[in-house]
Order: C-alpha cells, then structure tokens, then sequence
C-alpha cells in the first residue's frame, strides 16, 4: 500500500480514458468511405458494401480501444519508472481501465456528441472531424500524463 499513489492513478486514468476516446476517433478513418456513406445515407447504404467489409470495420471498432489503452499504459509506465513512483500505480490503471473498456461503460452516446462537437463545429466531413477530434484529446491526454500534478 506504501507505493500506490491514488492522485497518481486517477490522473492517469483520466489521461488513459482520454486516449481510449482518441483511438475511437480515429477509428472513423480506418473505412472512411463506408463511415462517410453510413453517416450520409443511413444503414441502407451499408449493403453496398458487403458483409466482409463491415465485419473488418466492426472489428476495428472493438479494437482501437485497446490501442489506446496499450498507448497510455506505455506512457504511465515509462512516467512512473522514470519517477520512481512505483509501477504498480500504473498497472492498476491499466487493470481499471481495461474493465471500463470491457464492461463498455466508456460506450456512452452522449459523451461521443461532446467528444465530437469541437470537429462537428469547425468541419462538415467526417474525416476532419475525426482528425480535429483525436488531435484534441491526444494533445490533451498527453498533457495529463505529463502533468506536474503527479510529481507532487
């Protein structure tokens, strides 16, 4: 318990849940043409594209997060050696938020209309608002995990 430092592992928490979103949203790029036609025409339009193509889209979907996690634990890890913090804080956020991803309490509507407001307001394609939208929360995910607050 002496080297588990709870200001540590929520700021890197959030700096991993920041980064899971990320990757979602730059899972829009993996088939921009299928989610451009998707968003633009509805679910009919799906059909054009074939079964294979979807299940590869769907399977990306269900794998970006991890991704971002893998990133954030990497970060957190290299952060907490470097500091001498105990790797065991980092392991733990890695634990905590790997459950969040697989109980898909990370899944929400609403915060998916939040996280693409600031993409939505400047672009009208889905592509740059993807891009617009990971920048953010890469840039500001990053930003936690480098915070000073975790030096404290």
């Amino acid at each position: 318990m002496k080297n588990i430092n709870f200001k540590l592992i929520l700021i890197h928490l959030l700096g991993a849940i920041l980064f899971i979103w990320a990757f979602g949203q730059l899972f829009w790029l993996y088939d921009i043409e299928l989610i451009t036609a998707l968003s633009k025409e509805g679910k009919e339009s799906v059909r054009d594209f074939g079964p294979e193509r979807m299940a590869y889209v769907l399977l990306a979907k269900d794998i970006v997060p991890f991704i971002g996690l893998l990133l954030s634990f990497s970060i957190s890890l290299f952060l907490t050696i470097k500091r001498k913090k105990g790797v065991i804080n980092s392991i733990l956020v890695f634990v905590i938020a790997l459950a969040l991803i697989i109980v898909e309490l990370l899944d929400f509507d609403f915060i998916n209309h939040i996280i693409m407001l600031p993409g939505k307001i400047l672009f009208d394609s889905v592509l740059w608002t993807s891009i617009t939208n990971a920048a953010i929360l890469i840039l500001v995910a990053v930003w936690v995990h480098f915070s000073k607050l975790t030096n404290k």
